[in-house]
């Protein structure tokens, strides 16, 4: 159960929920760490299919299986794929490994004062099998900076660290957890870039439908 006086809820779709720290400066002190205001993400729920569903709906290790993804699930505004340091394999469909830029729109940005964020990062993408047999599925986002993923002109680079979890309740239903940290790159900005971040944590419940449809395309070809 969430603990409200911590999350303060900001959203939700089909039962799954978004909230967001209520006062990140204490998390931040418990942890012995300096002190800051970034807001920490928290989604908890549920979403139909299987965690293979799930998995092979979120997976994508090329900017055009980047692309169809975003097609189904509305996750970026643009995206690539940089870098590949792990490809699926037929044993581990899931395993991945891959340095990504995305951009995510705001609202006004078409404005001189917004501008769209992006976000330069490492995904990891597995199959966890813990003690009891029980497979996890897992997604975490990192960013990251290299000399080669300098600023884009008309963006402003954002920061995150974000990790998904699905695990298996029902013969058609799945368990969804997700939890992050954003830094938005500027105070006065936050109240859009918090909105926008929560928005994508609930395209995973698109997941599901994404991978439907990539088995219906590579039927049809």
């Amino acid at each position: 159960k969430v603990n409200e006086q911590v999350w303060k809820y900001m959203k939700s779709k089909e039962g799954t929920r978004v909230y967001v720290e209520r006062n990140p400066i204490v998390r931040e002190a418990q942890m012995g760490s300096k002190a800051t205001d970034y807001p920490a993400l928290l989604m908890t729920g549920t979403t139909w299919g299987t965690v293979d569903d799930c998995m092979f709906g979120a997976v994508a290790s090329t900017t055009e299986a980047m692309r169809i993804k975003a097609s189904y699930v509305k996750d970026m505004s643009g995206g690539s794929v940089l870098a590949v340091l792990e490809k699926p394999t037929i044993e581990e469909p899931f395993r991945s490994l891959t340095v990504r830029w995305i951009e995510l729109d705001l609202p006004f940005a078409s404005t001189p004062l917004i501008k769209n964020r992006d976000y330069g990062y490492v995904e990891y993408m597995n199959i966890v099998h813990l003690s009891n047999g029980e497979r996890i599925g897992c997604q975490i986002y990192h960013s990251v900076n290299f000399p080669q993923t300098g600023d884009i002109p008309g963006r402003v680079r954002a920061n995150m660290t974000v990790c998904g979890i699905f695990r298996q309740i029902g013969p058609d239903l799945v368990e969804a957890y997700g939890s992050g940290i954003v830094d938005p790159a500027g105070d006065m900005i936050k109240t859009l870039v918090v909105p926008s971040m929560a928005t994508g944590y609930l395209t995973i419940l698109k997941y599901a439908h994404c991978s439907e449809m990539k088995k219906i395309t590579w039927l049809l070809r």
